[in-house]
C-alpha cells in the first residue's frame, strides 16, 4: 500500500525534490557520486535518501561495498493523480 502522506512528507523537501531530480535524469547513482555533486555532504544525503527510501519513493542495492539508488517508476503516480483531482474539482468549483 501507498503511503501518500510519507510521499508528500518526502517530497516537501527542497534537497530531496533535488535528489529525486538527479535520480530521474541519471538513472541510478551511488552515495558516492551524489557527493561528487556537490550537493549536499555524504551524512546528509544518506539521511535524505533514507527518507526517501521510506516513502517508496527510491530503491537501494548493494554493489561491492557501496549502494546504488533507483527512483521507482511509478511512484508518484498516486500523489500526481489526486492532486490533479483537487485541480479539477477547483475548476469546477470556479476557485481557480
Amino acid at each position: 500500500m501507498i503511503d501518500v502522506e510519507g510521499i508528500y512528507f518526502a517530497v516537501s523537501d527542497e534537497n530531496r525534490r533535488k535528489l529525486l531530480a538527479l535520480l530521474a535524469q541519471h538513472g541510478s547513482l551511488t552515495v558516492g557520486e551524489l557527493v561528487g555533486l556537490r550537493l549536499l555532504p555524504q551524512p546528509t544525503i544518506s539521511r535524505q535518501l533514507a527518507v526517501l527510501r521510506a516513502a517508496g519513493l527510491v530503491t537501494r542495492r548493494k554493489s561491492g561495498t557501496g549502494r546504488i539508488y533507483t527512483l521507482v517508476p511509478g511512484a508518484l503516480d498516486g500523489v500526481v493523480a489526486e492532486l490533479t483531482e483537487l485541480k479539477h474539482a477547483a475548476v469546477m468549483d470556479g476557485t481557480e
